[in-house]
C-alpha cells in the first residue's frame, strides 16, 4: 500500500473540472470550508483548497503544475472513511477511473502522449498496488524515449508502492541518460521522504 496509512488514492479530475466544480460538490455534500493555498510556481508551490467532513476527514482538491493535473485527496486515520470520501466525490465528478487510464497509457504510440498517460497512472494509482498497474509503469522505464523513462520514474514517485523500489533505484544507477537517472533518483528520494525504505538482500 501506499506509504501513508491515512492517505486515501488520488482522484484525477477531468480536463472540464475546475475549483468551481469542486467547490459545488463540497457544498451539496455539507463539507465545511478550511482554506487555500495560492500558488507560487517559484517554490514549487501547488494551489490547493482544503475542507473537512462531519467525521473529521480533511479533503485537498490540489492543482498540480509539475504533473499539469488536478486531482483530489482525503485524509483520515480511518483509511476507510477517507477512500468514502473519495468514492464519493467519484460518483460526483467526471474523473479518471483506474481502467481508463489503463488504456490511455496501452494505446498511445507518440511519447508525450505516453508520457502523459504514465503521469495520470502514477498520480491515480489505487492504494494498494495492482499487477497491471506495475507491469504497465514499468513497462516504460524501458521505452526507447527519455521523457517516458522519466514520466515512469515520477509515476511511480506518486503511487508511492514499494513494488517500485528496486525498479527506481535500478533506474536511477543504469539508465543510459543522466537526466533520467536524476529523475528517478529524486522520485527514490520522495519515496524515503515519505517513509518508505529499499531493502537490499545480504
Amino acid at each position: 500500500m501506499a506509504f501513508n496509512p491515512a492517505m486515501s488514492r488520488k482522484l484525477v479530475l477531468r480536463d472540464q473540472v475546475d475549483a468551481s466544480s469542486v467547490r459545488a460538490v463540497a457544498e451539496e455534500s455539507g463539507w465545511a470550508y478550511v482554506g487555500q493555498i495560492k500558488a507560487d510556481p517559484e517554490s514549487g508551490t501547488c494551489y490547493e483548497v482544503k475542507w473537512e467532513t462531519e467525521n473529521g476527514t480533511a479533503v485537498h482538491y490540489i492543482v498540480d503544475d509539475f504533473v499539469g493535473m488536478a486531482y483530489l485527496v482525503a485524509m483520515n486515520e480511518n483509511r476507510e472513511a477517507a477512500e468514502d470520501v473519495i468514492d464519493h466525490a467519484a460518483e460526483a465528478l467526471p474523473c479518471w477511473s483506474v481502467a481508463e487510464m489503463l488504456i490511455e497509457a496501452g494505446t498511445h504510440v507518440y511519447p508525450a502522449d505516453w508520457a502523459r498517460a504514465l503521469l495520470r497512472l502514477g498520480v491515480g494509482a489505487p492504494s494498494h498496488p495492482m499487477e497491471s498497474v506495475v507491469s504497465m509503469i514499468r513497462a516504460g522505464t524501458r521505452h526507447r524515449d527519455a521523457d517516458v523513462r522519466t514520466a515512469a520514474a515520477w509515476s511511480m514517485a506518486y503511487a508511492e508502492w514499494p513494488d517500485f523500489l528496486e525498479t527506481l533505484d535500478q533506474l536511477a544507477q543504469t539508465d543510459e541518460d543522466p537526466a533520467v537517472c536524476q529523475a528517478a533518483a529524486s522520485a527514490l528520494a520522495e519515496f524515503r521522504a515519505a517513509g518508505g525504505e529499499l531493502h537490499r538482500p545480504e
